[in-house]
Parts: structure tokens; C-alpha cells; sequence
């Protein structure tokens, strides 16, 4: 009867165990429809969407860096690089593009924990986001970001007047220092 009662018992946490990792498992897929953010374009550039996920398909939309997009599911080219299936509001546009220059946003973003990964937004047509030596717009400026920049943001910290500054790394031009919090996106 011990035996018997044994085997149950191993059973029974072995069922637990796989019920376990396929939970495990769900939490990690992304659920779609997500938010994303055009990230990594060469400046002066655009991101093509396609018609099909293959860099040889027609394409029928093209997206500028920090564009919103919402991503409505995934798809592998033939060479099996992975792309999303995404929806440009701005133009109506749905389509394919490769997903290497979407970042998406995770419901369990940063928030506080770092480093984490931002996106510059908002900074106005034909202007740069500063990267400042200090938490302050008196600061020294150490180099500059375009919209749509991707950076590793590796804390915050506030001016004398209150406002929120991430410290951040730009892994293009090596640069770490400080930026307006309003104008990164956490990712």
C-alpha cells in the first residue's frame, strides 16, 4: 500500500510539474494584440511594410522611428527570420515588417527596475533629444539622440526642480548621461 501511495505521489507531482512549465510557458509568449514602437532605423531612413513577410515582397506602407504600430500576431519568413503583423494607425495600413525593428511593450516593463530599454519620443521635426552630464537643462551636453533612438536607460534621478531624468547608455555612439524622462518610452 506504502508503494502504491508512493507512486501516486510521484505521479501526481509530475503532473504538477508539467502543469507548472506550460503555464510557465503561456506567460512568456506575447498575447496579441500588443503595443510596439519602431525602433533601430538608420537615421534618414523608414521601415518598409510588406505584403508578405519576406524582405522581397511588395512593399505598401513605409514607418519612421518611433512610430506606434499595434502588433496583431507573428509570422516567419522563408529563411525563418521572424516578422509581425502590424497595423499603422496613422495610415490604416496593415502589413508585415521584420520584428528585430519593433519593440514591443511588456506589461511588465521597467517600471522602476533597470537597466531597462527605452525609445526616444516626441522630440519636435528636425530636433535632437539631449544627452546632458547632469539631471538639468543647464548642463553640459555630451552628445544628442533622434527620435526613435534606442538606449539602455540604467537609472532615474530628479532635477532641483522635481523633474524626471533617466540616466541612460546609447550603445551607437558609447555615450551614458542623463535625458528629460518625458521623452523615453520604457520598454
Amino acid at each position: 500500500m506504502r508503494k502504491f501511495a508512493g507512486v501516486v505521489i510521484v505521479f501526481c507531482a509530475l503532473i504538477f510539474l508539467m502543469f507548472e512549465s506550460a503555464i510557465a510557458a503561456q506567460r512568456k509568449r506575447t498575447e496579441y494584440p500588443a503595443e510596439g514602437v519602431v525602433i533601430n532605423i538608420a537615421h534618414n531612413d523608414r521601415l518598409n511594410m510588406r505584403e508578405n513577410p519576406d524582405a522581397k515582397s511588395r512593399i505598401i506602407d513605409a514607418l519612421d522611428n518611433g512610430t506606434h504600430v499595434t502588433v496583431n500576431g507573428e509570422a516567419k519568413s522563408p529563411n525563418g527570420s521572424k516578422w509581425y503583423y502590424i497595423y499603422n494607425e496613422a495610415s490604416g495600413v496593415s502589413g508585415y515588417v521584420s520584428a528585430k525593428y519593433i519593440g514591443l511593450h511588456s506589461k511588465n516593463s521597467a517600471k522602476g527596475k533597470y537597466p531597462a530599454e527605452g525609445v526616444v519620443i516626441n522630440t519636435a521635426d528636425n530636433d535632437r533629444l539631449n544627452i546632458r552630464e547632469k539631471p538639468s537643462t543647464k548642463s553640459r551636453i555630451l552628445d544628442a539622440l533622434d527620435n526613435g533612438a534606442h538606449v539602455t536607460v540604467n537609472g532615474e534621478a530628479s532635477s532641483s526642480s522635481g523633474a524626471k531624468w533617466y540616466f541612460i547608455h546609447d550603445e551607437e555612439s558609447g555615450v551614458s548621461g542623463y535625458v528629460s524622462a518625458k521623452y523615453i518610452e520604457l520598454q
